[in-house]
C-alpha cells in the first residue's frame, strides 16, 4: 500500500493536504531500521534500496509505503493501516475514542433560579458502548483492595 501523491499540482484537492504539507507526514524519510521516535511513535524501516514503481507522472519509493498487514488486507479485502501502539500517548488516543461520549454543552443563565444538581448530573451522564457491555455482563468496573463499603452513618436526630 502506498500513500498517493497529495501535492496540489498533481491532485487539485488533496484530502490530506493542510497548511502547505501532507497532514499524514508523507513522504516519510528513509530509515534503515525501525526505531522509536522521541514522541514514542515508531519510525518504520524504509531502506533506500532503490525499489521504485511508476504510476502516472510520479515515481513511488519506500518513502510512500503505508504500514499495513498483508494478511489482514487480503482477509478483509480492504485497506487496513496497521500501527504499533506502545507509547502512553497512543494508548490514551485509543481510549479517548473507545470511551468518547456524545458532545454535550452546558449553558448557564444568570439569575435567581434554583439549581437542580441531580437533574444536571443525570443530563450530563453518558454511558458508552464499552461501559454498557461491562454492566450487562456484570463485570467489575474497577478493583479495590481491600474492598471498601459505604456505611450509612447519620448524625444524631438526622
Amino acid at each position: 500500500m502506498v500513500h498517493g501523491r497529495c501535492l496540489p499540482e498533481i491532485d487539485p484537492s488533496p484530502k490530506c493536504w493542510a497548511d502547505g504539507k501532507c497532514s499524514k507526514r508523507y513522504p516519510k524519510e528513509f530509515c534503515e531500521v525501525t526505531i522509536f521516535g522521541e514522541d514514542g511513535y515508531p519510525l518504520y524501516a524504509r531502506p533506500n534500496n532503490g525499489c521504485t514503481f511508476q504510476k502516472g507522472n510520479y515515481t513511488y519509493d519506500n518513502k510512500d509505503v503505508v504500514p499495513h498487514n498483508a494478511y489482514l488486507t487480503a482477509k478483509y479485502k480492504c485497506h487496513i493501516n496497521v500501527e504499533i501502539c506502545t507509547s502512553i500517548d497512543s494508548v490514551k488516543y485509543i481510549h479517548k475514542y473507545i470511551y468518547k461520549g456524545y458532545d454535550y454543552t452546558t449553558m448557564e443563565i444568570a439569575g435567581d433560579q434554583e439549581r437542580d444538581e441531580i437533574r444536571e448530573y443525570l443530563d450530563a451522564q453518558f454511558i458508552g458502548s464499552a461501559e454498557s457491555c461491562w454492566h450487562i455482563f456484570e463485570f467489575s468496573m474497577h478493583a479495590e483492595f481491600p474492598t471498601v463499603y459505604g456505611l450509612p452513618v447519620h448524625l444524631p436526630d438526622q
